[in-house]
């Protein structure tokens, strides 16, 4: 048993997982002075809480991604009736007000979860 702990102890990998260790010990020494120098931060307002941001962060971003999807506007250019094109550009505002109404409710959200 004694021999099997002494081979182990002088094995290149123990050697390395000391070294290895040593290293994060430093690094780890390092942060903690560094965040000790940072000066404190001030108090979340009264009601926001850390999870009410991050709940505002993902809303924002499925409203970053509805804006991202607005249909593109209708072809101008193309030849046909008036009533087709008054068709069509109906139905591109339509699109557009449905988006806007969804994105009006994600603001919102937004708004709701940032001022408590």
């Amino acid at each position: 048993m004694v021999q099997n702990l002494q081979s182990l102890v002088n094995s290149s990998s123990y050697t390395n997982t000391l070294s290895d260790l040593n290293d994060v010990q430093s690094k780890a020494s390092e942060l903690a002075y560094f965040a000790e120098g940072l000066p404190d931060l001030p108090p979340l307002p009264p009601g926001l809480t850390v999870t009410r941001i991050n709940d505002a962060i993902q809303k924002a971003r499925s409203l970053r991604d509805i804006l991202k999807i607005l249909p593109p506007p209708p072809p101008l250019a193309t030849t046909g009736t008036l009533d087709e094109l008054r068709s069509r550009i109906e139905g591109y505002l339509g699109n557009v007000q449905n988006t806007a109404s969804d994105a009006r409710g994600m603001l919102e959200q937004v708004r709701d979860v940032a001022n408590p």
